[in-house]
């Protein structure tokens, strides 16, 4: 069910912040939707299809919303950062420039934080520092502190290299 996605390319503070889009041609007035993936995944990770709906990039564009998918510094062409630099903190403040950048490029009224595991804990430290976003909400998901035997990540982890997303890939 995968459609045409449209790669964006931001910069904050002289780093690249790439993002794979996809959304309605028109404005709708619905919230933009700023998804950030968690360790080991790209922007791709919001668009695997995962059932008769498609990807979550088609469920939310078939609601009429506009999503922009990050990659996080290091991640998918992000320019990755050097390893005394490459804190939540620095992920935080690059990510929380970009998501202001699109949502002043694709006009929107509303911003919704999307995160998935890493991704959700930038997402609650984006809306903490409050970079003047017109935020009107957080998603943070999979952020377990206990990893059970025989559970997904392990399943994930056990699948052969050319099946996972991995940094520096898309």
């Amino acid at each position: 069910m995968a459609k045409q996605r449209d790669l964006l390319t931001f910069e904050a503070e002289r780093h690249t912040i790439t993002a794979l889009t996809a959304g309605p041609a028109r404005p709708t007035g619905k919230p933009l939707i700023a998804a950030l993936h968690g360790g080991t995944y790209s922007a791709q990770y919001f668009d695997v299809g995962g059932g008769s709906a498609g990807s979550f990039l088609d469920a939310a564009t078939a609601h009429g919303h506009r999503v922009v998918a990050f990659d996080r510094p290091g991640y998918g062409g992000s320019t990755p950062l050097e390893p005394d630099a490459n804190t939540f903190s620095r992920h935080a403040g690059l990510l929380g420039g970009a998501v202001a950048q699109a949502s002043a490029r694709f006009g929107a009224e509303g911003v919704l934080l999307v995160g998935h595991s890493i991704g959700g804990m930038l997402a609650l430290m984006i809306a903490a520092a409050g970079p003047g976003l017109p935020l009107i909400g957080v998603s943070a998901t999979g952020m377990g502190a206990v990893m059970p035997s025989g559970g997904a990540a392990e399943a994930l982890g056990s699948l052969p290299p050319t099946c996972r997303t991995r940094s520096g890939t898309r």
